[in-house]
């Protein structure tokens, strides 16, 4: 039978290898991690087939995460326009976007489109592409405000793309919605977006626009920081222990130092650790674990994995490190779980077998079912249509209406 491998949260299973100077860990079922001589983790196999890494080095990866960063956009309040084509500076603009020196959220200008109505149309995108790096944070953002901002899309917002060096987008959504945006008449609110590139990411295009509405809509102020830096490597060495492996590794460059564990667990691999920081300050860190796995051209379902053909298969987590903590001042403990399942059902069959694997998350503890809502039931025509069960809201009206 063909074998898919899923992480999820954490949690593995595992024997140890009699192989002397090298660990392994392995599950019930066949699947194992083995670690090199020199303690880093040196691939994967299923019933004693290796799986292709070709040249991809897993382990622990670091990356730091800070509130401030280079401001990677030249042009952002749109001051500038010196080609004269209407356009600022660096900026591309189509439809009706033109610039505007009477209203601007900063400086003197910001630019404009204007859909009259009552009829529904599009003006549009304004936007820019800016290169990145793969892997790294960012936090991108713009200003929106409008007037009698209406239609059938009725709000402006932002939209993300992340696009490889060639242009073309680099996730499976074509676009991500950004956080933020404005209806109506509506003085200027933020948009923004934090986001993590993919590896193969090198650049983002984000935008506005008016789509199948009418209205007058402004922009200004954009801005793209990264505010983390690329992932590095953190090593560690493993070592046997009798009921599985530990890890252990510590970087003076980046005062950071991870203890961690594969332990066995029937099915699947369970890996639990703590992150630690030498220097005495706070920090937010992303760290990220990576099976050395090569599958590009494989079949990837639109789930919570994440995979990139530059990094291998990874489970991540963002992590804040406090001194107030009295116990474990600036640190952090991590948990996840990988095991292998069926491919044929994709991710059916993985969210199966975590239901299995963890049984006691899914115990039905209700009398009843039905949907859980926030409502003033008193205000809803025939609300047995919906197969109501739980009512979030309570007022004086909400709950006799809610009993009958």
């Amino acid at each position: 039978m063909r074998a898919a491998l899923l992480w999820i949260g954490a949690a593995l299973a595992m024997t140890l290898s009699p192989a002397v100077g090298a660990v392994s860990v392995t599950t019930d079922d066949g699947l194992a991690l083995r670690f090199g001589d020199d303690g880093e983790l040196g691939g994967a196999s299923v019933d004693g087939r290796a799986l292709p890494a070709e040249g991809i080095v897993g382990g622990f990866y670091v990356s730091e995460v800070s509130g401030e960063g280079e401001e990677l956009i030249e042009n952002g309040s749109l001051e500038l326009e010196a080609d004269g084509d209407g356009v600022p500076d660096g900026f591309s603009g189509g439809g009706v976007w033109k610039r505007d020196d009477t209203i601007a959220h900063t400086g003197k200008w910001s630019v404009k489109a204007e859909v009259p109505g009552p009829q529904d149309g599009m003006s549009g995108s304004f936007g820019v592409v800016v290169p990145v790096e793969g892997g790294a944070t960012y936090v991108a953002s713009f200003w929106l405000k409008c007037e009698n901002r209406a239609g059938k899309y009725a709000s402006s917002g932002g939209y993300m793309q992340q696009q490889d060096e060639n242009g073309k987008r680099t996730t499976q959504d074509f676009q991500q919605m950004m956080a933020g945006g404005v209806s109506g008449t509506s003085d200027w609110k933020p948009v923004r977006m934090l986001l993590t590139t993919e590896g193969d990411t090198r650049k983002l295009y984000f935008r506005t626009d008016i789509y199948r509405g009418h209205g007058t809509l402004w922009a200004d102020d954009f801005s793209l920081k990264k505010i983390g830096s690329t992932a590095q490597h953190l090593p560690t060495h493993a070592t046997a222990t009798e009921d599985g492996a530990r890890l252990s590794g510590a970087d003076t460059n980046s005062g950071l130092e991870i203890e961690a564990t594969w332990k066995p667990d029937g099915n699947m691999l369970r890996l639990e650790g703590r992150v630690t920081s030498t220097a005495e300050r706070d920090r937010c860190l992303r760290l990220s674990y990576r099976l050395p796995l090569a599958a590009a051209g494989g079949t990837w379902f639109n789930d919570i994995g994440s995979y990139a053909t530059d990094q291998g298969l990874m489970v991540e987590w963002d992590l804040a490190l406090s001194s107030l903590p009295e116990q474990f001042p600036r640190s952090a403990d991590f948990f996840a779980v990988l095991y292998r399942h069926d491919p044929a059902w994709g991710f059916r069959a993985a969210a199966e077998k975590y239901y299995r694997l963890f049984p006691d998350y899914f115990t039905v503890r209700v009398s009843r079912f039905g949907n859980w809502y926030y409502h003033d039931v008193s205000k809803l025509d025939h609300p047995e249509d919906f197969g109501l069960a739980y009512n979030e809201m309570v007022t004086k009206a909400s709950v006799p209406a809610d009993h009958k």
